[in-house]
């Protein structure tokens, strides 16, 4: 006597099979939130068959004393793809699968009441882990393409943005909301990148870069955040900017690197519109540049606080001007160069308070004093004339993006 005619009682009738089926739907339903919130009818049609499904598979599995093949899942899987899509958790799907395999063990026991219970037993829990981990697979395959296949258009729109090849601002407005993004405010554009290029590319900075875009776009979902080959760009809904900034210090932080020695941020400027947004970048991008230069020893750098320099093109005109400033400093052996150029940083940041200069630098007043006469008699001015001051910090504010601080 074969296996499958000695539990013939595990044959159902195609009435018995739209019965158990149903009683599994109502089942789950009951008894799994994200099912019983279905009001969809095409949804609950496509759940009914998936769960008629499972019924037969489930009988034959048991009847015929094995579980099921490949092609014989496929049913199930398919429906998995589709639930991913529709929202339904995939912790959902496996309690589904657990009340699934309760109810239909109480409709066997009603067909079958003399069988050999313990050894179906053994059976229904092998079917319920087979089925519902090849659900999941499934479930999870589907999700990172669906993954995928955001990352590829967000990454087209953000490279069609900031190349300004977008068409209009309606057209940018209604692809980021097929992304579930809100570009209708303002948004700021941001690009993480290596500082004066000392970040050459490695399997390493990629995976800083990377864990950055992952970070970024989990912390602020309304971002739209691409890992791209001049580093991490994204735009930012201006109500985001602390946050996103939190987070990309943090992320660099936990990469164990020097954040400011290895890397720098630059920052756009508030922006709505396609066209705008390409401006944002752009400054994010001159920001970076600047920043690097300018402030080496800061992270974070902001376009609304370095713009003034990009009204200065680099070139000989700007070499001019510094050199006619400040060359009788820049003629000094390199030490006592940058000892002046110290002092006079510190001064001017403590806005000409020598007392807290000194402090700052670390010498006596007198000291700070000294130098201070010696700079006047160098560059021919006094620090007490408004006008000699300006020229002297904006000189010095532009000398590293002269011919002479490359020398």
């Amino acid at each position: 006597m074969t296996t499958s005619h000695f539990r013939s009682e595990l044959r159902l009738t195609p009435e018995q099979a739209s019965s158990f089926a149903s009683r599994l739907y109502e089942g789950v339903r009951k008894e799994v939130p994200a099912y019983g919130a279905i009001s969809d009818p095409e949804v609950e049609r496509d759940f009914a068959a998936t769960n008629r499904r499972n019924v037969e598979l489930f009988f034959k599995s048991l009847r015929e004393d094995r579980m099921p093949v490949p092609g014989e899942l496929a049913a199930l899987e398919a429906s998995a793809r589709r639930r991913q899509h529709q929202g339904v958790p995939l912790e959902a799907i496996f309690h589904s699968y657990r009340v699934g395999v309760r109810v239909m063990w109480q409709c066997l026991l009603e067909v079958a009441p003399q069988q050999d219970h313990g050894h179906l037993a053994v059976l229904a829990l092998d079917y319920a882990d087979h089925v519902s981990r090849a659900a999941a697979q499934a479930y999870v395959e589907e999700r990172q393409r669906a993954v995928q296949s955001r990352q590829d258009a967000a990454r087209l729109l953000l490279t069609r943005i900031i190349n300004s090849e977008a068409a209009d601002d309606r057209e940018v407005v209604f692809e980021a909301s097929e992304l579930g993004m809100d570009f209708t405010g303002p948004h700021i554009a941001v690009i993480v990148s290596g500082a004066h290029d000392q970040l050459r590319p490695s399997t390493q900075s990629d995976l800083v870069l990377a864990g950055i875009q992952s970070q970024l776009a989990e912390a602020v979902p309304a971002a739209l955040v691409v890992l791209l080959s001049v580093g991490v760009v994204a735009v930012v809904p201006g109500d985001a900017s602390v946050a996103a900034e939190e987070v990309i210090r943090a992320a660099l932080t936990a990469s164990g690197q020097n954040p400011a020695h290895s890397f720098a941020v630059g920052w756009g400027t508030p922006a709505s519109g396609a066209s705008r947004l390409a401006a944002s970048y752009r400054a994010a991008v001159r920001a970076h540049a600047l920043g690097a230069i300018l402030q080496p020893e800061q992270l974070v750098h902001r376009y609304s606080e370095l713009s003034l320099f990009d009204l200065f093109k680099e070139g000989q005109t700007m070499d001019a001007f510094v050199n006619e400033i400040l060359r009788p400093l820049l003629e000094l052996d390199s030490e006592r160069r940058q000892r002046m150029a110290d002092s006079l940083d510190a001064i001017f940041t403590a806005a000409l308070n020598r007392k807290l200069a000194a402090r700052r630098l670390g010498i006596h007043h007198n000291t700070l004093a000294h130098r201070i006469r010696r700079i006047e008699q160098l560059l021919g001015g006094s620090l007490r004339s408004g006008e000699f001051c300006f020229r002297v910090q904006l000189a010095l504010r532009l000398l590293p993006l002269t011919e002479a601080a490359r020398r």
